[in-house]
């Protein structure tokens, strides 16, 4: 039998290469401890999670926010302050912030924008991104540029990869030979537009 790699002892088997003890000394992970107090925690712990003892848990069941004194819910433990409060600090860092468009003096709401200039925003962005967009149903209407097929809808494929979903950068292929263009496989056409 072949020695164990690491005390030199002889190995039961053929296929292992350390004994039962080194073997075990190796994979058994410390006992766990209490992060704040240091007592010893079960063996379980490691598995669940758990990093303090039950008494140091008890400690810090109750937790309060730190503006008004409130005690937090359970489902808010992660955070320093209550609902109310989170909202009025928000609306306090806000209030010295204007929106960036030019010309606008109305508050800050989000993303550096008041609340009207947000929303054409965000339309903005869905546009730009083709969810709803007149062009892609179009294109999904076409057969495939590359090989004729027109049973099923094609897909859009964006030749600037990651641009918008607009007329001029789309053209209509389906699953095949968009996999295939994707991979390299296929020369990519000429984008498609409307006669």
């Amino acid at each position: 039998m072949p020695p164990c790699m690491d005390c030199g002892k002889a190995v039961s088997t053929r296929k292992t290469r350390r004994c039962r003890a080194c073997w075990l000394a190796r994979t058994r992970l410390p006992d766990p401890n209490c992060m704040e107090c240091g007592n010893p925690l079960p063996r379980h712990a490691v598995t669940i999670g758990t990093k303090r003892c039950r008494a140091c848990f008890r400690k810090r069941a109750v937790i309060l926010c730190q503006d008004c004194g409130k005690r937090l819910h359970r489902g808010q433990h992660g955070r320093l302050r209550c609902r109310d409060c989170h909202v009025a600090h928000r609306r306090a860092l806000a209030a010295g912030k204007a929106c960036s468009r030019p010309g606008c003096t109305a508050p800050f709401a989000a993303k550096g924008y008041c609340m009207n200039h947000y929303a054409t925003y965000i339309s903005s962005r869905r546009r730009i991104r083709g969810i709803g967009g007149e062009a892609r149903f179009l294109v999904r209407q076409q057969p495939c540029a590359v090989c004729g097929y027109s049973r099923m809808p094609s897909e859009p494929h964006r030749i600037i990869p990651g641009g918008p979903y607009e007329l001029g950068n789309m053209v209509p292929v389906c699953s095949r030979c968009h996999d295939e263009i994707e991979r390299g496989l296929t020369p990519c056409t000429p984008p498609w537009r409307p006669d």
